[in-house]
């Protein structure tokens, strides 16, 4: 997992940080992403982690403002990013080896996507 924040964030200088780098920080959370929330915190919790402090925003698009307004963190899977703010928010992986989220994936019935059969008969 990686953590984003703002380039005027005191751990921003750092190249990889820990969960104890992340202890004292408000985390930033969104308000509809329930099953992803209980994910990540379930993940944390498996490492002795659990945000001091959280901040619930509306959607992804309000997360860069919340970084940068409140010096907070946003704690994700690595490869999410942020389009459009290479030089407002900065990704830093947290070494930690117990730290990793199952992912799962779901499908509707009704998607016509060939390429979802290939996928299901080379899943088995």
């Amino acid at each position: 997992m990686e953590v984003m924040m703002s380039t005027e964030h005191p751990l921003a200088e750092k190249t990889a940080l820990t969960l104890e780098d992340l202890a004292e920080e408000e985390c930033i959370y969104l308000k509809d992403d329930p099953i992803t929330n209980h994910s990540y915190e379930k993940a944390l919790a498996r490492c002795g982690f659990t945000a001091s402090r959280k901040r619930f925003v509306e959607d992804l698009e309000t997360v860069p403002i919340a970084l940068q307004d409140n010096h907070a963190i946003y704690i994700k899977a690595k490869g999410f990013i942020l389009p459009g703010y290479d030089r407002e928010i900065v990704t830093r992986p947290i070494d930690s080896k117990c730290l990793y989220v199952p992912k799962a994936y779901a499908y509707r019935t009704n998607n016509s996507n060939p390429l979802i059969t290939l996928f299901l008969s080379l899943a088995k």
